[in-house]
């Protein structure tokens, strides 16, 4: 039930703080579908312009299929950067009101809690920790939702034209994705090590910028 929580979790903080920005995120979604088309395509229109050469057709058409495989790859690599901009636009407007929700917080704390945590760690939580969430933001849409549809579109394409490799591609996908699940898994304890440290180096340089007679 755990990480049915954690998935919650973060889907509720998404649509929280994602809400105010659904303008670039439609905007963000039809790059990402046209990027994505783009791409499934491009390798089709080049194996057409292959066959094409090899079986002696017109120059006319190689030539329209060669312009036609060069202007797809000029379009992905524009919809790469619109697709970038925008995922780091949204990314730090959610990531900025986040900050300010934060920071709001620890100003209606009681001094009992501002006196268990110095300065440093608690920028180390507002700043450090809400960074790592804006790579979440502006990475997760492209790195999961992308390259899934991606996958699929990539299945689908392979399928149509063979269905055994087809098959055979898809229980590589499977195989690969519970492998990535498992090494995930064993990666979170030092993950989270990892930030502990970053906390306590927090801390430690708060005290010594202040001095506990400050905190």
């Amino acid at each position: 039930m755990r990480p049915l929580r954690t998935v919650s979790r973060y889907r509720q903080l998404l649509s929280h703080y994602l809400r105010p920005e659904w303008p670039r995120m439609l905007l963000l979604t039809v790059v990402l579908l046209t990027a994505i088309s783009v791409q499934v395509t491009t390798p089709f229109v080049a194996s057409r312009f292959i066959d094409q050469a090899i079986a002696g057709g017109s120059q006319r058409r190689l030539l329209l299929l060669a312009v036609l495989t060069m202007a797809l790859g000029l379009t992905r690599q524009g919809l790469a950067v619109a697709e970038t901009y925008l995922a780091e636009q949204v990314s730090w407007a959610a990531t900025n009101a986040l900050r300010v929700d934060l920071v709001s917080h620890l100003l209606r704390l009681d001094p009992a809690f501002h006196a268990a945590h110095t300065p440093g760690e608690l920028i180390g939580r507002v700043d450090g920790d809400v960074s790592a969430l804006a790579r979440f933001f502006s990475r997760f849409v492209i790195s999961v939702v992308g390259n899934g549809l991606l996958v699929a579109g990539v299945l689908g394409l392979v399928f149509a034209v063979d269905r055994r490799i087809g098959l055979g591609l898809s229980g590589f996908v499977a195989v690969a994705l519970v492998l990535m699940l498992w090494i995930r898994a064993q990666a979170t304890p030092y993950s989270a090590a990892e930030r502990q440290t970053s906390a306590d180096f927090y801390g430690f340089l708060g005290e010594s910028l202040t001095g506990p007679e400050d905190i």
